[in-house]
């Protein structure tokens, strides 16, 4: 396999297992080995990694995450799927799921948790969408059984991939960067509810185990 770093970032070794999912292939071992040499691989070679990447990818809406709960957007959700043999859930599905504890709720309610927290799984890689139906991944797998220390690096690498905080890390090689700054297709209103899961994400990279990563982190303005 070519270095870990750049598979790692090219996502092309994850979507072809996650094609295979579709076809109920999945070969565990080795994706649990991917899993292994990504967590074994020193944070700072992701950032460095980052920082030195030429490709400054434009971020759009729906690029930015929105959830309620990170728990039910990462390890719940992931949990949940693999328990009902990962079929593919819509939103409503996805609500569903999340929402077990026998409060009545309008659909609309379940729906929209349903999306905000399946969106999120999907962005930072441990569930993937085709056409209208998400699925857990390849990688989402393999976390659901991974011990919570390993858990917690690989989550750190993930989130440094999704494509708005490695865009922001990029900026703040230059100085502080103002997230709003970023995210100036959204309404105030929208920001402001998306600027707290932001900062969660960002919080969990700052309590990371590279120490250079969290200077970066402190650059980025809320």
């Amino acid at each position: 396999m070519e270095d870990i770093v750049e598979t790692f970032f090219s996502k092309g070794y994850e979507k072809k297992i996650n094609e295979n999912i579709l076809y109920y292939k999945f070969p565990e071992s080795e994706v649990r080995e991917y899993a292994r040499n990504i967590i074994r691989e020193p944070l700072s070679s992701y950032v460095s990694y980052v920082l030195n990447d030429s490709v400054k990818e434009q971020v759009i809406s729906k690029d930015v995450v929105q959830f309620s709960n990170w728990d039910d957007a990462t390890i719940n959700i992931c949990r949940k799927l693999k328990d009902i043999n990962n079929p593919g859930v819509n939103f409503f599905d996805a609500g569903k799921l999340l929402l077990d504890d026998g409060k009545d709720r309008k659909d609309t309610a379940v729906i929209k948790y349903g999306e905000n927290h399946i969106k999120t799984c999907a962005e930072i890689g441990l569930a993937f969408q085709y056409y209208k139906t998400y699925y857990l991944s390849g990688i989402g797998y393999i976390y659901v059984g991974m011990e919570a220390q390993d858990r917690e690096k690989l989550i750190t690498r993930l989130i440094i991939r999704s494509k708005l905080i490695k865009r922001l890390i990029q900026t703040t090689k230059l100085g502080n960067v103002e997230l709003r700054d970023f995210l100036y297709m959204l309404s105030d209103s929208t920001y402001l509810r998306r600027r707290s899961n932001m900062k969660n994400m960002v919080d969990i990279l700052y309590h990371a185990e590279d120490p250079d990563l969290d200077i970066l982190i402190e650059r980025i303005q809320f």
